[in-house]
Order: C-alpha cells, then structure tokens, then sequence
C-alpha cells in the first residue's frame, strides 16, 4: 500500500567528519528539510508513526443531529421534476419515402412517428 503525506518534513541525523588531530567525534547535527507532498512505495515502507497533536473536539458538533440512516434526495432549484404535458410537435410532418441516393427501408421496418402503410 502506497502513502500520500502532506506537509511532509523530513529530519536527517548527520554525523560531521572528523578533522585530523581531533581526538574527540563532533556531536550529531539534526538537519531539517521540508519536502511538501510526497508519494512513498510501500515496500519501502518500514514503520509508521504520527507526531502531531490529538484532534480537536468542535463544541458545535455537540448539538449536531444524531448520527442515523438519513435520506437521500436531489436538491433541485424550485421546479418540480414532471414530465412534460404531451409530445412537442413535429417542426414537418414525417417523410414516407426515402432521401435520393438511399435505398428503402426494409419490408416491415417503420421508424417511430412515420404512419403504417
């Protein structure tokens, strides 16, 4: 499983070379970058853990409506969803007979609106 994280920092503990003569090792620096939104392939993936405060609790959702089934309905816009009253009316009658150039439809075969016959 893949990881989407946002506002994503990361915190690199680095080790500073020892110079010739020291006898001592530096003390490790935490170097901090932000890298924004980053991707991780899970299967490099090792362990997970949040650093963050809790959530926060809204006062207002105290009074909300209690959590239930509910109803789902299309909000429309004041118009009611009916059908209209009859068929539009046709801008020319239908044509009987086929456009030059093609052939007659088959024995039988009547589009919708054309009289039978």
């Amino acid at each position: 499983m893949n990881l989407v994280l946002a506002e994503c920092e990361e915190f690199r503990r680095v080790r500073p070379k020892k110079k010739p003569g020291e006898t001592e090792t530096p003390p490790e620096q935490e170097i901090k970058r932000t890298l924004g939104l980053v991707i991780l392939r899970g299967e490099a993936v090792v362990s997970i853990s949040v650093e963050g405060p809790p959530p926060v609790v809204d006062e207002d959702k105290k009074n909300a409506l209690p959590v239930g089934p509910g109803r789902g309905m299309p909000a429309g816009r004041g118009i009611g969803m009916m059908p209209p009253a009859g068929a539009p009316p046709m801008a020319r009658p239908p044509v009987s007979f086929a456009p030059p150039g093609m052939p007659a439809p088959p024995p039988g075969f009547r589009p919708p609106g054309f009289p039978p016959g």
